[in-house]
């Protein structure tokens, strides 16, 4: 898998240029951190959840805004964009495996 990956990054510097892609973003494995996100596969399938430390920050920003009583619009905006765009994108991908897989059996 490392070699496959090392064959990429050659191709795309080569295509677009030697600072095309960083070597620190560079990554293969059964655990991914792409974007934030946690991406553990296996051999059933795959689990994705923000990284903990982001986790631990919205919980903590949730405990002092229930603690104020408050919360300011611009606040609330971004809380609600974090928690609902795991439910929202896990929920598209669960539709669109039961939309494939349900296409496979007909």
């Amino acid at each position: 898998m490392e070699h496959a990956l090392q064959c990429l990054a050659r191709l795309i510097r080569l295509l677009l240029g030697p600072t095309a892609v960083a070597d620190k973003k560079l990554a293969c494995g059964t655990r991914l951190d792409v974007l934030g996100v946690d991406i553990k596969m296996s051999k059933k399938g795959f689990k994705c959840r923000p990284k903990k430390n982001k986790v631990r920050r919205w919980i903590q920003h949730m405990k002092e805004s229930l603690a104020e009583g408050r919360l300011a619009p611009g606040a609330a905006s971004k809380l609600a964009g974090r928690l609902s765009w795991g439910a929202s994108h896990m929920f598209r991908f669960e539709i669109q495996l039961y939309k494939q897989y349900a296409l496979l059996d007909a």
